[in-house]
């Protein structure tokens, strides 16, 4: 309730305590507490009639401004005070969500309280996880792991005694989140964020976390609900300009989302994060961030190297009948072909306003213009013209109408979805010269069946094929194998026929190794653990991708750590040991077996060494750009090297799926040239790759011929 205090009875008898700047009237009253001496502030609230048990900063505001406070204190109190207005709450000026505030138990910055022992209201706010000023994440519980609630008067020390402060000097770097959060708030430097300074402070964090939680985590359906602690991502993201945060959501799709999934329009690639951009209480952002989303997954469905060096994307659309008008096709065609080439995913031409950018627009007008007739189709895939409707119908062309710009009538199909065919039967090629086989048309023709429909088994992968006439198109150029070749022949005459492939979310044992560079000892040692599921069928065991890939994201192997913090094994492990942390996976005694390599959290790691970007990994955007073609290439040319997802900075080991083959790899950073040392069998075939050289990855690929060639 509220109390009608009086000057000669007042309950406080020293407001002469100075409130700070930032200081909200939750903060200032339990310092007007302790100052009286007590110890308790929901017992001296008791005693003036003010009920404290739930935190409420307006309740104790009223209280406050009833003191005989001069104006500028009152005016300092009323601006770091959050209070409910309409459907908000604001603090310093700026609108937040209800939901961005708690005040359930302090949090504080160690610094920050070394420096004045008051309370800030931003650590109110639990988008804020670091201090801006001093680089330490805000603490919410003492040494005893207590958190320490409201009824305890005390700024600088726990209810068990613990100091609550420390000197930690200022890092000078505040362009981070919390930076900005602060500067809004006109409580730090300002830092300026050109996408986020149009929209209200609520809208701005709403966006950073979800961005954040989306290029912090593997592609998923759902998006996990503890986004406080990504927002330094998401700010990262869309901190500086438009184009920023697409090639950021570019880099997302290139290394977390299945092929099969990027088709599907970016809805689907999205998922959960698109539906809380829809939710944005700001069009205006959401519209951003539309454009941004589409853009991205554009460029990337395209397989567009090259960055974005501009934002016309924002602006100077053109709509679904000036393009058609330009073209010189149908509405409808259009739509579809933007649908196919993932420029129009959620298929609402009929319901809402259709726009593209300049290169959407030229895109889809590029495949239009290159679209083939059914007979162009058939001869690119070595078949006639009536055979394509199988293709069609069992889904692996697709047929598009309305699109005629010239020539016949008829339907029309997209150049590349004629080339994922033509790819799928090189992939499908296996190696047998001793098997008896049949060319299509003959082998339809004796099994009494539609060449199409043979030529969809093929696809299928019913039917096993060999390579044929390779002069010749398509499904011409290969032979349906009919017999498997002669066992009585001696094994090193032919190549066994039966293969076990793996499919994309599943990565060997050998791959693992590499990608969480550890030993097949330590690999062992994490399956046995329960910390990564080993997955057996017909002899052959592999791991989930995905789920490697995470594990990978939140752990390391403390070896790598070494450079950094230019010490030992040991030392890390002592200074882990110092700050409570223990390892999840340690060393034993030889005589317990083989060793393992000593694994921590990197969110432990993180807290400990206090950095704020890996140490580790090679993270410029060239060379990671340049690895990420390699990775590509290795993976689907012999001798079939494996690359990690990102190279290690002092180097790493890498093989092939059978570890005959392994080479040492370092880049080095000041001169771009990127080294393999050939070790074991490997050895004397050792090659280096500067990686800014135009033909980097042609020279790439000719060591690998190269090593293929004499393994």
């Amino acid at each position: 309730m509220t109390v009608q205090f009086d000057i000669r009875t007042a309950p406080f008898s020293r407001w002469n305590v100075e409130n700070a700047l930032d200081e909200p009237a939750h903060g200032y009253f339990a310092r007007l507490v302790a100052a009286e001496g007590h110890s308790s502030v929901t017992r001296y609230a008791d005693g003036i009639d003010v009920n404290t048990r739930h935190t409420n900063p307006e309740t104790l505001l009223d209280v406050l401004l009833k003191l005989p406070l001069a104006e500028g204190r009152k005016a300092r109190l009323l601006n770091a005070t959050p209070q409910r207005r309409g459907d908000g709450v604001w603090l310093a000026g700026q609108r937040l969500n209800h939901s961005d505030l708690s005040f359930s138990s302090r949090r504080w910055c160690p610094g920050c309280l070394h420096e004045s022992g008051h309370h800030r209201t931003w650590w109110d706010i639990t988008a804020i996880q670091t201090c801006p000023f001093h680089g330490v994440d805000l603490v919410e519980h003492d040494k005893n792991a207590e958190a320490v609630r409201w009824w305890w008067p005390e700024m600088s020390v726990s209810p068990g005694g613990d100091v609550l402060h420390s000197p930690i000097g200022r890092t000078g770097d505040d362009r981070s989140f919390s930076g900005y959060i602060v500067g809004r708030l006109g409580f730090g430097p300002y830092v300026p964020a050109p996408l986020l300074d149009r929209c209200d402070l609520s809208a701005a964090i709403s966006v950073c976390q979800m961005l954040g939680t989306l290029l912090s985590l593997p592609w998923t359906d759902n998006l996990p609900g503890n986004p406080e602690m990504f927002g330094e991502a998401g700010f990262r993201a869309i901190g500086g300009s438009a184009v920023a945060l697409v090639e950021a959501l570019r880099a997302w799709i290139r290394i977390n989302v299945p092929k099969e999934i990027v088709r599907r329009g970016y809805t689907i690639v999205f998922g959960q994060a698109n539906k809380r951009r829809q939710a944005l209480s700001d069009p205006e952002l959401s519209n951003l961030l539309k454009k941004a989303f589409r853009k991205a997954l554009a460029l990337e469905a395209r397989g567009v190297c090259d960055p974005l060096t501009n934002d016309d994307f924002l602006d100077d659309e053109i709509g679904l009948t000036a393009l058609a008008q330009r073209i010189g096709i149908s509405r409808k065609g259009i739509s579809a072909v933007a649908d196919a080439i993932g420029l129009l995913p959620e298929r609402e031409w009929y319901r809402a306003p259709v726009k593209f950018d300049p290169s959407e627009a030229d895109t889809i007008e590029f495949h239009c213009r290159r679209m083939a007739t059914r007979v162009e189709a058939a001869a690119s895939l070595g078949l006639v013209s009536q055979d394509i409707q199988h293709l069609v119908d069992a889904g692996y062309l697709r047929e598009f109408r309305n699109v005629s710009i010239e020539g016949p009538s008829g339907a029309r199909f997209l150049q590349s979805d004629i080339q994922v065919v033509l790819d799928r039967l090189i992939e499908l090629l296996t190696v047998d010269s001793n098997c008896t086989s049949l060319g299509l048309f003959a082998f339809a023709k004796g099994m009494k069946i539609e060449r199409g429909d043979g030529a969809a088994d093929i696809l299928r992968g019913r039917l096993k094929i060999v390579a044929g006439d390779r002069s010749r198109a398509g499904f011409r150029a290969i032979r349906i194998v009919t017999a498997e070749a002669d066992p009585s022949l001696p094994p090193s005459s032919r190549t066994p026929s039966k293969t076990i492939k793996r499919l994309p979310n599943q990565m060997s044992l050998a791959e693992a190794e590499i990608e969480l560079n550890i030993t097949r000892q330590t690999l062992w040692a994490l399956v046995q653990e329960k910390h990564l599921s080993l997955q057996e069928q017909n002899g052959a065991r592999w791991l989930d991708r995905a789920e490697v890939v995470v594990f990978g994201r939140d752990h390391r192997n403390a070896r790598e750590f070494l450079t950094y913090i230019e010490g030992s094994l040991d030392d890390l492990k002592q200074t882990m040991t110092d700050n409570n942390i223990r390892a999840l996976l340690s060393p034993h005694p030889k005589s317990k077996g083989h060793s393992v390599n000593v694994i921590y959290r990197y969110s432990d790691l993180r807290k400990v060494l206090r950095f704020r970007r890996d140490p580790t990994r090679i993270t410029t955007r060239s060379f990671q750009n340049f690895w990420d073609k390699a990775r590509a290439m290795t993976s689907e040319r012999p001798p079939f090297l494996y690359l990690p997802s990102t190279l290690s900075l002092d180097g790493q080991a890498i093989s092939n799926a059978k570890r005959t083959l392994t080479f040492m790899v370092v880049f080095n950073e000041d001169t771009g040239i990127l080294a393999f040392e050939g070790r074991r069998l490997a050895n004397g075939l050792s090659f280096e790759i500067a990686i800014s050289n135009p033909q980097s990855l042609e020279k790439l690929e000719e060591a690998l011929v190269t090593i293929a060639s004499l393994v």
